[in-house]
């Protein structure tokens, strides 16, 4: 009874479906192989494992347990060799399906052939065994001519939020997400993934970067795996910037790019990014970006809101060496000369344009001890007659309220 009941062990390790293929019965156990390569392994398995006869001092729970071990033993050798020979059989369906696919191709050959049914048939084998056929296939044709087939099938909402496949999904919908996972998987930085797209191209050729980078198959792929990934922003900025070769090279690129129909789109949004990660001066990248003079825009709500963000970011990453919106302002205008002369010239009191008026008077007064009678007309030198007479009007009304201000203090 004890031997029936292990060759019935021994039997249901592996179960027929009804398409005449053997799967093993272990979830872990990589299948289906044909009935054929399971003969082939175990016809002749019995002569490989080593069968101990029981001595007569043995008692009948050893015996059982001996024999137990060597039937688990046997199972165990039959379904690894059954595994591998699977998983030799997949690949060599896959090598046979791959090769006619052009080797040149940009990527149509591989989506026209995951549509038709021996590759869709393969991609639910390799399901089947827990596995993904997106590992062959960018082992076969690299990331670019993948990338260039699964692109259409990556799909976003109005609000162009990426759309996970579900159940239903078609074989290249499920593919595409593999592939966005495979990247995951193995904890690649969106540099890496620059590179496996082939975007960081040697220097020198500025054109071919341009025209790759806002090719619509790889900024398809880029988002996604953006967002599949939860990138941040600021990394995607500073591999954006390494692939323009830094960031002169990346704000000259934008600056084109808004200008081309073609890609303001991607453009608009790689502004946006590069003005509200606080990684670079909003001032540098809106004069670089800007059809208009500094000046004409820098008090802006808009404009000294982003630059108040900056100077918080860097003054939280460097308490020692503080700065103030006013400061930045009047380094990127060139000096106090300039701030001066787009403080008189900026015809609208917004908050920015108030705030860095009496950043300066107050150093003035407070620091400096000017007056207008008395240390203002130095400070004024190269601006015109006109202009100084405008600061000189501005200074005097703000020392008349400080006065003011400071008499009924004491008066209280």
């Amino acid at each position: 009874m004890r031997v029936h009941s292990l060759v019935f062990v021994a039997s249901s390790a592996l179960l027929a479906r009804g398409d005449g293929v053997l799967e093993p019965v272990d979830s872990n156990v990589a299948g289906p192989f044909s009935s054929s390569v399971a003969r082939s392994l175990t016809e002749n398995d019995h002569e490989n494992v080593p069968v101990t006869i029981p001595s007569e001092s043995e008692s009948p729970v050893n015996e059982g347990e001996r024999i137990v071990t060597g039937f688990s033993s046997w199972i165990g050798k039959v379904q690894e060799k059954v595994q591998t020979a699977a998983q030799g059989e997949k690949q060599k369906i896959f090598d046979s399906l791959a090769t006619p696919v052009a080797a040149s191709d940009s990527g149509t050959g591989i989506a026209n052939a995951l549509k038709t049914k021996k590759w869709k048939g393969l991609s639910a084998r390799y399901k089947r065994s827990g596995e993904s056929m997106i590992t062959p296939l960018l082992d076969r044709f690299g990331y670019l001519k993948v990338a260039r087939a699964l692109s259409p099938a990556l799909k976003f909402n109005d609000a162009g939020v990426l759309q996970l496949h579900k159940k239903s999904a078609s074989v290249e919908e499920k593919l595409a997400v593999d592939m966005l996972k495979h990247w995951r998987d193995q904890k690649s930085p969106i540099g890496t993934v620059f590179s496996d797209l082939e975007l960081n191209v040697a220097e020198g050729h500025e054109t071919l970067v341009f025209r790759n980078f806002f090719d619509d198959e790889r900024v398809k792929v880029l988002k996604a795996y953006r967002q599949y990934a939860k990138i941040d922003d600021r990394d995607y900025l500073d591999a954006v910037k390494t692939v323009f070769g830094g960031e002169k090279g990346f704000l000259d690129m934008l600056r084109k790019a808004l200008r081309l129909v073609g890609t303001a789109g991607v453009a608009k949004e790689l502004e946006t990014i590069a003005l509200r990660t606080c990684s670079s001066n909003p001032l540098d990248v809106l004069q670089k970006l800007k059809s208009g003079s500094l000046p004409e825009y820098i008090f802006d709500g808009f404009t000294y809101g982003l630059v108040r963000k900056y100077v918080a970011a860097i003054n939280k990453a460097n308490p020692a060496e503080k700065t103030s919106e006013f400061k930045l302002i009047t380094d990127s205008l060139g000096g106090k000369a300039d701030f001066l002369r787009a403080l008189v010239n900026y015809k609208v009191e917004t908050e920015g344009w108030l705030s860095c008026k009496l950043a300066l008077f107050t150093k003035w007064a407070a620091e400096d001890k000017v007056t207008p009678t008395s240390g203002l007309q130095d400070r004024l030198k190269g601006l015109s007659s006109n202009d100084r007479k405008t600061i000189t009007r501005m200074y005097t009304r703000f020392q008349t309220f400080e006065n003011r201000k400071r008499t009924d203090e004491k008066g209280k």
